[in-house]
């Protein structure tokens, strides 16, 4: 988000607003500042797409490790609130129980992949 932020930033600086038509320079040079924000810019898209891919994938792992516990509560919840990033109140009112009750499933999922977790660094 931070880099997107920097990126329209950037973009802002490019928009005719902020171009000065009163300098008696018509072409570029190597030196022009708007070369230099189009490159800031195209290395910020690039890093942008990198850290999607890295999220995707990142993602990916919680979803497959998730997925493996046994209890069917806990992957449900855990899923909901890492995968989906729904918050606490959301998950219980989809699962027609109180916040607190999803809580210690969540507690117990979240100990329940600790332990699976310390199996698989073995």
């Amino acid at each position: 988000m931070r880099l997107e932020a920097r990126r329209n930033e950037l973009i802002t600086c490019m928009l005719p607003s902020g171009i000065r038509y009163d300098l008696e320079k018509v072409q570029t040079s190597p030196d022009d500042p708007m070369i230099r924000l189009a490159g800031e810019i195209d290395e910020i898209d690039r890093e942008i797409a990198q850290l999607k891919q890295e999220k995707i994938k990142a993602t990916r792992q919680i979803s497959d490790t998730i997925e493996t516990l046994p209890d069917e509560d806990e992957k449900t919840v855990l899923m909901l609130h890492w995968v989906h990033r729904e918050k606490m109140q959301d998950v219980a009112e989809k699962l027609y129980c109180s916040r607190r009750t999803v809580f210690r499933i969540y507690q117990r999922g979240i100990n329940d992949l600790e332990e699976k977790l310390a199996h698989l660094a073995l």
